[in-house]
């Protein structure tokens, strides 16, 4: 009996490997080597009262 393969479930696997090691890669690859900068959230509620 011969085995069936499956293509999506093999797509679907693919896509969420690359998407997970770009995000892991990223890091890796930026010329920046300081963590991001942390949002102000009392700046953020005034821009978002204006």
């Amino acid at each position: 009996m011969p085995r069936r393969i499956n293509l999506i479930g093999r797509c679907l696997l693919s896509m969420f490997i690359v998407m997970f090691g770009s995000i892991l890669v990223m890091p890796l690859l930026s010329n920046q080597s300081v963590a991001p900068a942390e949002i102000n959230f009392d700046a953020v509620a005034a821009t978002a009262a204006q």
